[in-house]
């Protein structure tokens, strides 16, 4: 949960337990074949307008999230909120350096969520990112 309220000293609160870096919310795209590419966005409110070719994860993907992109068989594009943009960016980077070269990320304006756009403005730019060199 968040809170909205600002009234509380945690901004996020989880479950007692509860793995975010555990967590993919719409895993099923992972594994899909296609040529689209798989837009890799923060919280899973962002993926509905976008599905079937959005998955989620919570905050910063952890090892076991990366290495679960490494299996897929699409194209990936990190779309992270345009204050953590920099993180999508070097898990591309990473991605890249393990031998995945179709990863990218998309840097989005100050205070944007991948939500706020169409499918086919993020589709655009995930295409644009895939063949950048330097990301």
């Amino acid at each position: 949960g968040r809170d909205w309220s600002g009234q509380q000293d945690r901004k996020y609160l989880y479950a007692e337990g509860m793995r975010r870096g555990g967590l993919v919310y719409n895993p099923k795209a992972l594994f899909e074949t296609a040529h689209v590419p798989l837009l890799v966005v923060e919280g899973w409110l962002d993926t509905l307008p976008h599905r079937p070719h959005a998955s989620a994860v919570l905050g910063v993907p952890s090892e076991e999230q990366v290495e679960l992109r490494l299996e897929c068989s699409r194209p990936g594009v990190f779309v992270r909120g345009g204050d953590a943009w920099g993180v999508g960016r070097q898990k591309a980077l990473e991605l890249r350096l393990s031998g995945k070269p179709d990863v990218g990320s998309i840097r989005l304006g100050p205070g944007m969520d991948p939500d706020e756009l169409t499918t086919l403005e993020l589709m655009e730019q995930a295409l644009d990112s895939l063949e950048d060199s330097l990301l």
